[in-house]
């Protein structure tokens, strides 16, 4: 079988064996080349499953080998993580593929692992739905071992972010990134799923800046619980810098606030610059400082890195700060109460149509200051004034929903995206703004129809919307379609949305995300 993919990016290569002109790798050599990929690691062109081809080698942790792969069924790329804990497997030079387990007393050790490596696999599928952790698609056995078929993330890790631009980051900024992640492990927390290897590592940032914590390889289910009160135990796994003492334990008690402790240490590096010693060190010697950290900023991560487990916060979204106006239902409370205020005071509204569109058009004006200079927390902050004014104005829903999706709470999102429906349902930016809600987190079924209705309505009145809006409905429904699969009718709308003045850059980065080449649209 002819493969013309990179096996280093898995972009599409004019001709097969070539040097990658997007990453550089060199496909000329020889694929069991020990240069290309080490003799333990298997060759790239391997295919798995029938279906998925092994590119090069990510990286080696404690527990497996990760691969770029391919999707041979759904034309996508893919992360592979290969069950291959270090020191005690091998692989025979004739026959690579199989792995084997030494002694008869550690395959049996190893196997047993390695069911365990797969059950927590399957546990980690259930959070295909949280949009700010990678998607678990499915496990297998092969080659005397197991696998994991994973999303495959573009990007750079924060770890890398940080050590390229060699520059920390300031409490605001920190917190700001990494709030979705929060939000999300709280939810995975709630459905029993404890990640236990959070790091800056392990959290890539994608070329939206959007961060998706990666390796759910690693996660643990607490689904069962503990039997007749006994701790719950895992397969060992440390991060010395990161992981919490009962990382080390061999019966350690590992719960949420096992996630908690390695999400304050990877804000205390980021914040600081520095790495802690490792939980154990930490015992006899602790050097925690917090000099140059805010009194009420330290106090929490302080509380957050305690010791010992009980001592510890115990919920992973206690980190967080309550988000703007995420106690209350703004399209309700914050309505009711300016007019419960006004009724109070005996005083009416006096304002006239024409002085509430001023007004909400001067707000407009000064959150598109802070949206330029992407301080989406100020604009959010300015837009929700506008909830005292117009707390039924279509745009203003939008406009909401919009900066609550660049936030990462898709939930507020959509739930102003769907008073915006309600005010305006032939309003097909509405439904294309609901589906890549939808499209974000990855939920591209649910995406579909709606892109489909806003297009059926711009063919029943293209008058009705600008080119522009036109053509970000069709490259979103590209992008859609190009998840899904349907690479053919990912292009034929993307050279519609093209035509239409869809950008250069948002062509490329939608040609990026697809693998497609931009030169075919």
């Amino acid at each position: 079988m002819e493969f013309n993919r990179c096996y280093g990016c898995m972009r599409e290569l004019e001709a097969p064996g070539a040097v990658c002109p997007y990453c550089g790798y060199d496909n000329t050599n020889d694929p069991c080349d020990p240069v290309r990929q080490p003799s333990h690691v298997l060759p790239c062109g391997t295919i798995l499953y029938g279906k998925y081809i092994v590119g090069r080698s990510l990286g080696q942790g404690g527990f497996g080998i990760t691969y770029i792969g391919f999707d041979l069924i759904l034309e996508i790329p893919v992360c592979i993580k290969e069950y291959y804990p270090e020191g005690a497997a091998m692989r025979a030079a004739s026959q690579s593929r199989l792995v084997y387990w030494g002694t008869s007393e550690t395959a049996q050790s190893m196997k047993a692992s390695r069911k365990i490596f797969v059950k927590e696999a399957q546990k980690a599928v259930k959070l295909r739905d949280l949009s700010h952790v990678v998607t678990v698609w499915g496990v297998f056995y092969e080659n005397e071992t197991a696998y994991i078929v994973m999303d495959y993330i573009e990007g750079e890790t924060l770890q890398s972010r940080l050590v390229r631009t060699q520059h920390t980051l300031s409490e605001k900024e920190c917190m700001e990134l990494l709030a979705p992640v929060i939000e999300d492990l709280e939810e995975a927390h709630k459905r029993g799923i404890i990640h236990r290897d959070i790091k800056p590592d392990n959290i890539m940032l994608t070329s939206e800046g959007r961060p998706i914590l990666l390796d759910m390889g690693s996660a643990k289910d607490l689904g069962k619980g503990a039997q007749n009160g006994a701790p719950i135990s895992s397969m060992s796994l440390v991060s010395h810098g990161f992981s919490p003492i009962e990382q080390y334990q061999t019966r350690g008690d590992i719960g949420p606030w096992t996630d908690v402790y390695a999400m304050c240490a990877t804000i205390y590096y980021c914040v600081s610059g520095k790495k802690l010693l490792p939980a154990t060190d930490r015992l006899v010697e602790d050097t925690l400082d917090f000099s140059g950290f805010s009194p009420s900023f330290a106090e929490l991560l302080r509380k957050g890195l305690s010791i010992r487990a009980e001592d510890r916060t115990q919920r992973i979204s206690e980190l967080l700060p309550v988000p703007p106006a995420e106690n209350v239902n703004p399209l309700k409370e914050r309505s009711q109460s300016s007019r419960l205020s006004r009724e109070g005071s005996g005083v009416k509204p006096a304002m006239s149509a024409a002085e509430v569109e001023r007004k909400l058009w001067e707000i407009f004006y000064e959150a598109a200051k802070y949206e330029v200079k992407d301080a989406f927390r100020e604009e959010l902050q300015t837009l929700l004034k506008g909830l005292d004014i117009a707390p039924d104005n279509c745009l203003l829903m939008l406009k909401l929903g919009r900066v609550y999706r660049r936030l990462g709470f898709y939930k507020k999102a959509l739930e102003y995206y769907q008073r915006a429906k309600e005010l305006d349902p032939s309003n097909p930016n509405v439904y294309c703004n609901i589906g890549a809600v939808y499209c974000t987190r990855d939920m591209c079924l649910e995406a579909k129809p709606y892109y489909e209705k806003a297009i059926t309505m711009i063919k029943a009145d293209p008058l009705s919307v600008t080119a522009d809006e036109i053509a970000i409905v069709y490259g979103n429904y590209a992008r859609c379609l190009g998840k899904l699969g349907d690479l053919k009718s990912a292009r034929q709308y993307l050279s519609l949305a093209k035509k239409m003045g869809y950008s250069k850059d948002s062509i490329k980065n939608t040609c990026d995300v697809l693998n497609l080449n931009p030169l075919w649209i």
